[in-house]
């Protein structure tokens, strides 16, 4: 139990710094308040763009891309 709740902190620690990263970035945008680890993000690039990071990011299965 106390594995998973260090581990647990420090997921949650990772993503409020990926939050602040991805603040500072004009081709992002952050969609919501960062919660239990979760960044929701929306990349602001065309459409071309947004592909082209599709195809690096999702054979990882690390991130979900939503396409929209």
């Amino acid at each position: 139990m106390c594995l998973f709740i260090i581990g647990t902190v420090q997921h949650c620690r990772l993503a409020k710094k990926f939050e602040s990263l991805v603040a500072t970035d004009s081709r992002f945008e952050v969609l919501g308040k960062v919660t239990l680890g979760l960044v929701c993000l929306r990349l602001k690039v065309s459409a071309t763009h947004r592909r082209h990071f599709q195809l690096i990011i999702e054979p990882s299965h690390d991130l979900f891309v939503n396409r929209q």
